[in-house]
């Protein structure tokens, strides 16, 4: 995956994991650029996943794509 892949992908779960909470973002809602709390959490949990489970280091890939 490119890096920008992996940030929309986590962006997708994000939203995901949002949802599940019971609140809905407009679609394409970029939670690596949240300011309220709960959403900055959910991105939070998303990144974890991706650590945990794919061993993807999303932070890493948002900070290359701020470098471009």
């Amino acid at each position: 995956m490119t890096d920008q892949q992996i940030v929309k992908s986590c962006n997708a779960l994000a939203a995901k994991i949002y949802e599940s909470m019971g609140y809905t973002s407009p679609k394409g809602y970029r939670f690596d650029q949240a300011k309220h709390p709960q959403e900055c959490g959910c991105w939070s949990m998303a990144v974890m996943a991706y650590e945990h489970i794919g061993d993807i280091d999303v932070e890493e890939a948002l900070e290359r794509l701020f470098e471009q």
